[in-house]
């Protein structure tokens, strides 16, 4: 998905999943202010995600090189740069859409796939061992399940 020798109406075109709500329009409008950045919880823990530079990268079609970095899997999606956002864009909004087909390309955090392969397997994020047992039964708590049961069968039914 090359956008770089396109023209505009062909990136118009190929990025429908970004086109929600006149979201292109919005985005001409962004004056690069640096609200977005500025109220970020990941761009002050990790200097590579920056909400600007991605809406500026999207004004130049740059969609296959957001989409094939990593970076943007470090938005929380708390939304606080939409909050900001003086013009209006949604940020959070257009990054879930990069994140969409970037996993649709399979281009995500390999962490990611092992979360996944968990819930799909025990209907949990994170798998309980014995060192986790024995710690809960230290402090006085009662052991966990070690899946969610419902949980499976929902995802076993989705497939």
């Amino acid at each position: 998905m090359d956008l770089s020798k396109k023209t505009e109406p062909e990136i118009k075109e190929t990025l429908k999943d970004l086109l929600k709500d006149d979201f292109l329009n919005r985005l001409y409008a962004c004056f690069e202010c640096g609200q977005c950045v500025s109220v970020c919880p990941a761009s002050r823990v990790n200097s590579t995600f920056r909400p600007r530079k991605i809406m500026h990268m999207l004004l130049f079609g740059l969609v296959q090189e957001l989409i094939n970095d990593t970076s943007i899997w470090l938005c929380t999606n708390c939304y606080n740069c939409e909050e900001v956002c003086p013009q209006g864009i949604k940020v959070s909004e257009i990054i879930t859409s990069l994140k969409n087909m970037a996993y649709r390309e399979g281009n995500f955090p390999s962490d990611m796939k092992k979360q996944l392969d968990a819930i799909k397997s025990s209907g949990m994020v994170y798998i309980l061992d014995d060192f986790d047992m024995k710690k809960r039964q230290k402090s006085g708590l009662p052991p966990l399940s070690q899946g969610i049961d419902d949980a499976v069968k929902l995802l076993e039914s989705v497939k």
